[in-house]
């Protein structure tokens, strides 16, 4: 199997886990007793052992992809049970990053998936052409020991694991100085020799005189001082109570709107959504494209399509899971172009 299918970093895993969590709060995943040996419990299903809102793993998915990764390895028992746990976890994963795409409008789109196919085995095409059905079947099998459909749900899962990384990294950076700190912190080492000595070992052989002690506070005085304090009483006030015993009439309102109007100007803004076409690297060619294919998604929106649905389906930045809104912006707070 392909280098890059076999290992999976664990920093990935770690993520992974982490976005599992916070999908995990929006959905119900239920767990059946008797993980591949007891009876299930409150499943549409005999051999149902898990449940992501209304997917359901089976038994029979979890010994299947166990079966598939071993590739005909034979393990102790215990050893297997380990196993199918971890295979579970997986597939619950898998279906939790599935549904929350659908809610959130994240999709891999078939040209995607082709692009990384064509990165993981470069041999089922010659230039941009596909070989075939049937030469393509045997490449996947004897590079990957996968069937067709395995290899390319594998591919659709990795894509769809990236961009859901991407969400949540996007904004996170770290600063030279904060690695340089957390290295420090973790190596760093001193080494330190002291002696422990007790003040009621050595007090009672201790005795200054007055003029020692009057001495030593002239020197310290700073180290004596007692900071000022304040004594103070407050009433407290219920404005609500305040307002309704307070009555102010329009000509009053008026009048204090007219001296104080600075306070109530507000700067020119407006409430932007756009969708993002990247052309960053791009050869001319390229960019020659996604002209063409942003012409036509502004002549979709000049036509009455739903802005936001045309952001989440065409846009390349962190806010098409949002409709492409970028919330309130002020005059001059972005470039000129913009």
């Amino acid at each position: 199997m392909l280098d890059v299918i076999q290992k999976r970093q664990t920093g990935v895993k770690i993520l992974m886990g982490v976005i599992l969590s916070l999908i995990c709060l929006a959905m119900v995943i239920t767990l059946v007793p008797g993980l591949m040996t007891g009876s299930s419990v409150g499943s549409s299903s005999p051999d149902t052992i898990a449940r992501v809102g209304s997917e359901e793993i089976s038994r029979q998915d979890v010994s299947e992809t166990l079966n598939r990764e071993l590739r005909g390895q034979q393990l102790p028992p215990t050893f297997r049970s380990l196993y199918a746990k971890q295979v579970l976890d997986q597939l619950i994963l898998i279906k939790a990053l599935e549904l929350e795409s659908q809610q959130i409008g994240l999709k891999v789109t078939p040209q995607e998936e082709t692009e990384r196919i064509k990165k993981y085995l470069p041999t089922a095409f010659n230039g941009d052409t596909w070989v075939g059905k049937e030469r393509y079947t045997a490449e996947v099998l004897s590079r990957t020991g996968m069937t067709v459909t395995d290899f390319e749900n594998f591919v659709h899962e990795q894509i769809l694991e990236e961009k859901f990384r991407s969400l949540l990294t996007d904004g996170i950076t770290v600063t030279d100085g904060e690695i340089a700190t957390e290295f420090q912190r973790r190596n760093e080492k001193v080494t330190i020799e002291y002696a422990l000595v007790k003040p009621a070992d050595i007090a009672p052989t201790i005795n200054p005189t007055d003029a020692e002690l009057s001495q030593y506070f002239e020197k310290n005085k700073a180290r004596y001082q007692i900071p000022e304090k304040r004594s103070a009483n407050y009433v407290l006030l219920d404005l609500e109570q305040l307002r309704q015993g307070t009555p102010v009439t329009d000509e009053e309102l008026h009048a204090y709107y007219d001296q104080h109007i600075g306070e109530f100007k507000v700067e020119n803004r407006v409430h932007v959504e756009h969708i993002l076409f990247k052309t960053l690297g791009k050869t001319d060619a390229e960019v020659a494209e996604i002209q063409v294919k942003a012409a036509d998604v502004l002549k979709k929106a000049k036509s009455g399509a739903n802005f936001e649905d045309l952001a989440k389906k065409y846009s390349e930045d962190t806010t098409a899971s949002k409709g492409g809104d970028l919330g309130w912006i002020v005059e001059g707070q972005t470039v000129p172009e913009f």
